[in-house]
């Protein structure tokens, strides 16, 4: 399953350091790794777009409005593309077509034909399904993104700009971080060192597109 992005993607706890003069720039790789993170696991929604590619592993592009309740959009894994929608603990809904069926079922070739084109309801602890529904839960996916072990490594690299935002730069793990310097710290864009690896970009911070549930749908 998302497995480039459990590697690629580059959380850290809840605590948010106080608020220092100069916007996030006076803080600390950490402390800005640490506002960054806590912020948008408090935020209403957001959306993240982009992809990772890891050799021998794969590549995985996410299209997805994510909130701490769940969410939903498109996910394309190794030429497997579905829909998902993640409604609270209540179930995930995908949909797929034929050829993304077989691919995730490893050649499953009723599955797709009983499902392609259909949303079809699952537990959200079905195995492997279970990691989807983390990518749509903003603290489960921000966990992916920045792991806490590596928060304590982040260093301040210098000022930038991202979508017309004035950011600090945070490198971490092979990758730079690009945190707003001033209002709400959001992490607003993460790009990997080595540019082919991917790229992740986070906007609409309480109003992206959230998905319903699906009123038609088969369950599995």
């Amino acid at each position: 399953m998302p497995k480039a992005v459990l590697l690629a993607l580059l959380t850290v706890g809840s605590l948010v350091s106080a608020p220092a003069p100069g916007g996030e720039r006076a803080k600390t790789g950490p402390q800005i790794v640490t506002d960054a993170i806590a912020v948008m696991s408090r935020a209403e929604n957001f959306h993240v777009t982009g992809r990772s590619s890891i050799p021998g592993v794969g590549t995985t592009s996410l299209n997805l409005s994510v909130s701490p309740r769940g969410g939903g959009g498109t996910i394309i894994e190794n030429g497997a593309t579905m829909q998902v929608v993640v409604v609270g603990t209540t179930g995930v809904y995908v949909k797929a077509d034929k050829h993304s069926w077989d691919l995730l079922t490893h050649g499953m070739s009723s599955v797709g034909q009983l499902f392609a084109g259909r949303w079809v309801k699952m537990s959200t602890s079905t195995p492997g399904i279970s990691n989807f529904v983390k990518l749509t839960v903003s603290s489960q996916l921000l966990h992916l993104v920045v792991p806490g072990i590596y928060v304590g490594l982040a260093t301040k690299v210098g000022m930038g700009q991202w979508d017309g935002r004035r950011t600090v730069v945070v490198s971490i793990a092979g990758s730079r971080l690009y945190v707003a310097n001033t209002g709400i710290p959001y992490l607003l864009h993460l790009q990997a060192v080595v540019a082919s690896a991917g790229y992740y970009n986070f906007t609409d911070f309480g109003h992206a597109p959230m998905p319903s549930a699906p009123k038609s749908f088969v369950s599995a």
